[in-house]
């Protein structure tokens, strides 16, 4: 079983390693990144356990030598904490909560100019700490909304250019990358009644002049998908329906993604489409 696990970590840190070459980033700096993940994720599991945090502890349970982990600790060299992604939240209240829809289910078109207006109370129902017009200047510059006579209108098929918002990019990348990192370890290492979704589908005979309009096509399903998933799950979360009975906190994740080799593909952009 050790073997195994050995052989599954060297799987999952090949593509990280294989991005830390095209990047520029040496084993000097990699060790040292590897190294402050370490101790900040043996702290948190001291942290969680409700033990008191020593060096000693630390250097014990990732094998880091003590002056190391002095040095890292103290210094505080950590990754910054993952963020909410509060963009996320707002477009999936719009669309989903009763008090930004029409009737028809269908996204309103939302007030925006005043400061009570429509689009601010969506936004400070997510966080009271966001400034609405920082939200509408990002939505804006990412083609998301548009002004219109009537008020603010959320695109149908809203694209996020990752051209536009690299940061945006590589953070949908890493938390991609744990959530089917833990997606996977369950289902191998635990046991429950219903087994996490995890599916592949691959063909390698592809005529490669087809191969634009199969991305096109998937990026379009990969969109209706995902619209069906909130629409599923929004019935379950307490922000949007808040009269739910049960207590809130629970997670769901649902993660899509195409790649197509050995083409090129007459395209302005490489852009995502999931939310």
């Amino acid at each position: 079983m050790q073997k195994a696990k050995e052989e599954l970590i060297g799987r999952m840190v090949l593509p990280a390693l294989r991005y830390c070459l095209r990047s520029g980033v040496a084993y000097k700096r990699l060790n040292e990144i590897i190294k402050s993940v370490l101790i900040q994720l043996a702290q948190e599991e001291i942290n969680d356990s409700g033990e008191e945090v020593t060096l000693s502890r630390l250097s014990v349970m990732t094998g880091i030598n003590r002056r190391d982990v002095t040095r890292i600790y103290r210094e505080g060299s950590k990754l910054a904490d993952h963020e909410p992604d509060l963009m996320q939240r707002v477009l999936n209240r719009w669309e989903q909560h009763p008090d930004f829809r029409t009737k028809g289910g269908r996204p309103k078109v939302l007030t925006y100019k005043s400061e009570d207006s429509e689009f601010n109370t969506l936004v400070r129902m997510v966080s009271k700490d966001m400034n609405p017009a920082t939200m509408l200047f990002q939505l804006e510059r990412l083609g998301m909304v548009k002004r219109t006579r009537f008020g603010l209108s959320l695109l149908k098929s809203p694209v996020i250019s990752f051209k536009k918002d690299p940061k945006r990019s590589l953070d949908l990348l890493a938390r991609n990358t744990v959530s089917l990192i833990e997606s996977h370890e369950e289902n191998l290492f635990e046991t429950h009644e219903v087994r996490n979704l995890n599916i592949r589908t691959e063909y390698d005979n592809i005529v490669k002049a087809d191969i634009p309009a199969i991305r096109a096509w998937l990026l379009e399903q990969g969109q209706i998908f995902h619209r069906r998933v909130r629409e599923y799950l929004s019935g379950f979360d307490k922000d949007v329906s808040p009269n739910l009975d049960g207590d809130g906190g629970g997670k769901v994740v649902v993660a899509a993604f195409s790649w197509t080799d050995a083409v090129e593909v007459n395209t302005t952009d490489e852009a995502v489409g999931e939310r």
